[in-house]
């Protein structure tokens, strides 16, 4: 491929990734609103010098490590090494930020996963294997697992996780102001327990 194609390939998936990115903002205000959020209380956690943390509702801890990085290239006739520490260094305020909403779906969507496992282990005797989001087990037991999934995501989020969130952000923090939970959008979570498509 010639480099003016190359080129040009570039900019128009940046310029679609742009207008995508945009429309899901239009779409999904409640959502970006969460993730602002987020964001926002990763933020003022930084500036305290301390790493975003919280405890999943499975109590599993997590600690976000980004830390400014100190980097020296030490070189020797073989090679060059690039050294990087960042034990001990300053939170890296922004990448702790920038982080954050990912992680923290992430965090739930693993203990979603664990909810689900532990169901149809426990409840139905059936075998569970998953690799990220992919849930997989004999072809008997599909149905079993799909109404597990829907019901265990019905349970989880019909939890209160963002205002214990704040209430443990709160806690941690006593001398900051963290704004309130944004208000969340419609949804009936419900509906999911009837969702044909909402993970198959």
């Amino acid at each position: 491929m010639d480099d003016q194609l190359e080129d040009d390939i570039y900019h128009a998936a940046c310029y679609c990734a742009e207008l995508t990115m945009g429309s899901m903002g239009d779409l999904f205000t409640s959502a970006r609103g969460i993730m602002g959020w987020l964001a926002k209380c990763a933020a003022q956690a930084g500036e305290s010098g301390q790493p975003m943390s919280w405890i999943t509702p499975l109590g599993l801890p997590v600690v976000q490590p980004y830390r400014s990085k100190s980097t020296k290239q030490v070189r020797t006739k073989v090679q060059h090494v690039l050294m990087v520490e960042n034990e001990g260094r300053q939170v890296s305020i922004g990448r702790q930020k920038s982080a954050f909403p990912p992680n923290f779906v992430h965090s739930l969507d693993s203990t979603h996963m664990m909810l689900t496992a532990r169901r149809c282990l426990e409840d139905d005797e059936i075998s569970f294997a998953a690799v990220h989001d992919s849930y997989w087990t004999h072809a008997c037991s599909v149905d079993t697992m799909n109404r597990r999934l829907r019901e265990e995501f019905v349970n989880l989020y019909e939890q209160p996780l963002l205002e214990d969130l704040l209430t443990e952000l709160r806690l941690r923090f006593p001398d900051m102001t963290f704004d309130d939970v944004p208000r969340l959008g419609t949804l009936d979570l419900r509906n999911v327990l009837d969702s044909p498509y909402f993970f198959n």
